[in-house]
């Protein structure tokens, strides 16, 4: 991966070399739904895979690249905001600029990603819900940002209802992951609520056993937490009334995604601390369909 994000022999990239870097990228990581799917424009794919390259080499330098992990993203930062005045020295940036300047996009939302992977390098801990919203406004938020503005759509409306999906979908993932993120040393949960249903952080070790009791304050804690997130979907998904009918079938897809996810998590309680709760094939064709027809019944 991290050949694909610097090149050291080369300092001048072209554009269709640079493309080819984020499409690699793409292939080699896109986990959940293809962004090939019909319902998004074939026009707009080269730039959904430069923003998608982006985003997946600023997670990989904040979660898995070797060495000085915070120096890397420091570099990435520079590099962002010297884009338009000199030679970069990071193929998919070439890519990444010419889908800036296409679509007249701010670079903040760009530097708020750098800065959610720099914060994973120094906190580990979240006090409570405001702090892990605060995370979410960094780690995701942005990228729905980015998305709206490449569909058209750069109304302070639409972006906040964007960010109440993005934070959404963020907070499934931490409850889908928690063991993952406590290997890495993380905790993306509200210790308040944590303390209130009388869990503490070690209990996600991986040698940690759970008893009856844990179990029930887990399944408790998950509960509260379940019922936080919906409420952010089901704010959020106002936005697809706003969006014309092919970009909202895409906002609807990810919605439901989440949503398929979230109540996994909420029927399976403590169990997903050992099968991680994710979707199928035959699951992801239906979640599509479904989003087609009610995205159809509403336009």
């Amino acid at each position: 991966m991290e050949k694909l994000l610097f090149q050291q022999n080369q300092s001048n990239f072209k554009y269709e070399d640079s493309i080819k870097f984020c499409y690699e990228i793409l292939r080699n990581n896109y986990e959940n739904f293809p962004l090939r799917f019909f319902f998004i424009d074939k026009k707009l794919m080269d730039d959904f895979a430069s923003i998608y390259a982006f985003c997946r080499g600023v997670d990989f330098l904040g979660d898995e690249a070797k060495g000085n992990r915070l120096e890397k993203l420091k570099l990435w930062e520079k590099e962002l905001s010297t884009l338009f005045t000199e030679k970069t020295r990071i193929p998919i940036f070439v890519a990444l600029k010419k889908t800036i300047i296409k679509h007249n996009l701010n670079i903040s939302p760009f530097k708020k990603l750098i800065k959610a992977n720099v914060l994973d390098q120094t906190k580990k801990l979240y006090a409570n819900i405001s702090e892990v919203m605060d995370y979410c406004r960094y780690s995701a938020n942005p990228v729905g940002e980015i998305v709206l503005n490449i569909l058209g759509y750069k109304s302070k409306k639409n972006i906040s209802l964007s960010n109440k999906i993005c934070s959404a979908l963020q907070i499934t993932n931490f409850l889908q992951d928690i063991k993952t993120d406590k290997k890495k040393g993380r905790v993306y949960l509200p210790l308040d609520i944590m303390k209130k249903h009388s869990l503490e952080i070690h209990d996600f070790e991986e040698k940690y056993v759970f008893d009856n009791k844990r179990y029930r304050d887990f399944d408790n804690f998950l509960n509260e937490m379940v019922l936080y997130n919906r409420t952010l979907y089901d704010e959020g998904e106002k936005l697809v009334h706003n969006l014309k009918k092919r970009q909202a079938i895409l906002i609807q897809v990810f919605v439901d995604s989440g949503r398929i996810i979230l109540d996994k998590i909420e029927r399976n309680k403590h169990k997903i601390l050992v099968n991680r709760p994710k979707t199928n094939n035959l699951e992801k064709i239906f979640i599509i369909a479904k989003a087609i027809v009610k995205i159809s019944i509403l336009k």
